[in-house]
């Protein structure tokens, strides 16, 4: 039905053409009639530049005409280097003269495939009668889900698969579909090399990196490598194959967030207990320094102190300066004690001092009433609380480094 119509065109045209050639007599000053140069470019077809158009006659394949500059179609339907020896204008390539009716015709078809955009997302197209075929670098996109690595984790991703048409002719007629053939061949050397590795190390271990190496299994095995098998039979070249992403399902990445942010806050609490454990060395030794001096301008400048004495000093100074920051924070409530008659203590040392204002700071802890008498009870039970603890064994961290110093 087709070419009947062409033919009814052809001679419709043909009759045209003639009568308004015959009346103008351009038929005598070209010295062809008007319609054979119409008929002669109808037979021609316009190529772009890294495209190839594919010529059937009835049906048949007939030949192949690319357009890429310093390459040609080899006999057997190869893009290989060369010059063209085939007559063409710039992209204006000849058919046949059965073009004009029909018979020798552009192939055209409907392409599948999965565009891999400059942002790192994929876009499916469907371009419906397409005419050309693409013989120059493309990046095509390659998607895999519920693929389980090592450890039966589900993984999925994202990559791209830059490949390009290096036959035409395999690519359209020895294969249903082309695209799916290129991703049925990569797709599960993909899979397979996940399923040998965790997750772990194919994102963070240079030596497994999925893309590089999937790559090279694909180009092992010589002329039966999966690599010469969709060039030599499909007409697909791949070129290199990259990964986009690899991500596991979102509850392991909830967990692993989790787990995390728990070791991040663990990291600044230490950072935190090393830099208030510094502050407190350096303000102790100030206070210890000043101790000492204190007594030598009082005793003279010749006076000799013993371990014990430097000892004592230290701790004297570091309850001060537990009291003081203690006080400032408002962990701890300050109460002073005197006699029964009201005076206060008498002259005593600095460590009696020290123990009555941490009596005073137990007390407070616990709620201390003057007309309760079994604060004293309730101020021993609290002491054992771990909160008590862990301020001990602060004290113990701080005197062990400073008797280390001493030593």
């Amino acid at each position: 039905m087709r070419v009947a119509l062409r033919v009814l065109y052809f001679f419709v045209a043909f009759m045209v053409f003639t009568i308004f050639g015959h009346i103008l007599h351009w038929s005598f000053f070209l010295g062809l009639p008007f319609e054979a140069i119409i008929y002669w470019l109808l037979c021609f077809t316009t190529v772009k530049e890294g495209t190839a158009k594919i010529i059937v006659r009835v049906h048949a394949y007939k030949k192949t005409l690319l357009q890429k500059q310093g390459h040609i179609i080899d006999d057997h339907g190869n893009v290989i280097s060369g010059e063209n020896p085939n007559f063409h204008i710039g992209g204006f390539h000849w058919v046949g003269w059965l073009k004009p009716i029909g018979l020798d015709k552009v192939y055209t078809t409907t392409m599948k495939y999965v565009k891999a955009l400059s942002d790192g997302t994929f876009e499916k197209r469907s371009d419906i009668g397409t005419d050309f075929i693409l013989c120059m670098d493309y990046q095509y996109g390659l998607e895999f889900s519920s693929a389980e690595d090592k450890d039966r984790l589900p993984l999925s991703g994202k990559m791209t698969m830059t490949a390009r048409i290096s036959n035409p002719y395999l690519a359209m007629f020895h294969v249903k579909d082309w695209y799916d053939a290129l991703v049925g061949r990569v797709l599960p050397r993909v899979r397979e090399y996940i399923s040998e590795h965790y997750y772990e190390d194919l994102i963070n271990d240079e030596k497994t990196q999925l893309d590089a190496e999937v790559f090279k299994t694909l180009k092992q095995g010589g002329q039966k490598s999966i690599i010469s098998i969709l060039r030599d039979q499909y007409g697909i070249t791949l070129v290199a194959l990259e990964t986009i992403n690899i991500d596991p399902p979102p509850e392991y990445r909830a967990a692993t967030t989790a787990e995390y942010l728990a070791k991040q806050r663990v990291k600044v609490a230490a950072q935190e207990k090393t830099v208030e454990a510094e502050a407190t060395s350096g303000a102790l030794e100030l206070m210890i320094d000043g101790q000492i001096k204190t007594m030598q301008n009082k005793d003279g400048a010749n006076l000799t102190l013993t371990k014990e004495d430097i000892l004592r000093i230290r701790e004297e100074c570091l309850n001060l300066l537990l009291r003081e920051r203690a006080l400032k924070s408002g962990a701890l409530r300050e109460v002073r004690f005197g006699n029964a008659d009201g005076t206060s203590f008498g002259s005593g040392s600095i460590s009696e001092i020290v123990g009555g204002v941490v009596a005073a700071a137990l007390l407070a802890k616990t709620g201390f009433d003057s007309g309760s008498g079994g604060a004293k009870k309730e101020g021993e039970k609290n002491r054992k609380n771990q909160k008590d603890e862990e301020d001990l064994k602060f004290l113990d961290t701080i005197l062990g480094e400073e008797d280390k110093k001493t030593d």
